[in-house]
């Protein structure tokens, strides 16, 4: 099966598209800090160009995968004020687009959990995809169902002629040995990453941002070794009060890239040393986790 992926980021999805078997002849996204991240890792083939969907010329393929930028639906965007299809960050006409020029015979689509808060636009993207020649079964997913030690709750589409790809669930016992909590991410990280701790100190500036309102501590509270991650997120600049896991001995301290990698369910030979730390945890947390995706593309087979 060959297939390109769209909106691709650093590579988690393409991952799972690797794993799965396919063939990967093709990825595109608009930030080039991405790809060049996604070119230098060797679990994959340097498939990725920069540049607008628009203008992308999709390979011909049999899958088409994408994750459209998900701002405009996101819960934890709210605050910034999201408008679902109105939002000017809203992408899913591109891939709309997309679709209609390359007409795949597969597709999978992932999207934010807020995405249902549009009932109407996903009835929009459904009829398009209808008009298109697809049968779609879609719903929410939690990744943690999928050995990966986080809640990470997203909207799968699954897109094919005759309606034969279905997004059933896993086996309560599938991944039953995979990590389910923060602590079992907490032990040594590779050669590699000399340099990289998985967890570091917080600043005097985000210990005095954590302290100054005990609100944020019960507005999201740090992760616990004991349980899984509640959903990765891809806001680092802010700091706090994201990526504070609460140590065995009690430390809050903040998650470096290779323990938010690991909470996403991807392997330690992906490199986490391209790029800035801030560029990497951006990656990572806007990447979907390439175990559901490996694991949604073997049930097509």
């Amino acid at each position: 099966m060959r297939a390109v992926e769209l909106f691709c980021g650093i590579g988690l999805s393409s991952l799972g598209i690797v794993r799965a078997g396919a063939t990967l002849v093709g990825a595109n996204d608009i930030q080039a800090k991405f790809i060049d991240i996604f070119n230098s890792q060797d679990l994959l083939p340097s498939v990725g160009i920069t540049g607008d969907t628009d203008a992308y010329e999709i390979p011909e393929c049999d899958l088409l995968s994408a994750g459209p930028v998900c701002k405009a639906f996101s819960p934890g965007a709210t605050v910034f004020g999201t408008k679902g299809k109105e939002d000017d960050r809203n992408t899913f006409p591109h891939l709309l687009r997309a679709i209609e020029r390359s007409r795949p015979k597969y597709l999978l689509i992932e999207n934010s959990s807020g995405l249902q808060r549009f009932k109407g636009y996903i009835n929009e993207i459904l009829d398009k995809l209808s008009y298109y020649g697809y049968k779609v079964d879609w719903g929410e997913v939690d990744c943690f169902n999928y050995g990966v030690p986080q809640h990470r709750r997203r909207v799968v589409f699954l897109g094919s002629p005759k309606g034969s790809w279905r997004l059933i669930p896993p086996s309560p016992t599938e991944y039953i040995h995979y990590p389910k909590t923060v602590g079992e991410c907490l032990y040594k990280p590779p050669e590699a990453d000399v340099g990289t701790p998985l967890t570091r100190p917080l600043s005097e500036g985000e210990r005095a941002y954590w302290d100054r309102d005990p609100r944020h501590e019960k507005k999201h509270p740090p992760l616990k070794p004991e349980k899984p991650a509640s959903t990765v997120v891809s806001n680092y600049k802010r700091g706090i009060p994201y990526g504070v896991v609460k140590m065995p001995d009690g430390e809050l301290r903040m998650c470096g890239p290779r323990l938010m990698a690991r909470l996403q369910g991807v392997p330690d030979e992906y490199s986490i040393n391209t790029g800035s730390r801030t560029r990497m945890l951006e990656g990572i947390g806007n990447g979907f986790p390439p175990n559901v995706v490996e694991h949604l593309i073997r049930s097509l087979s």
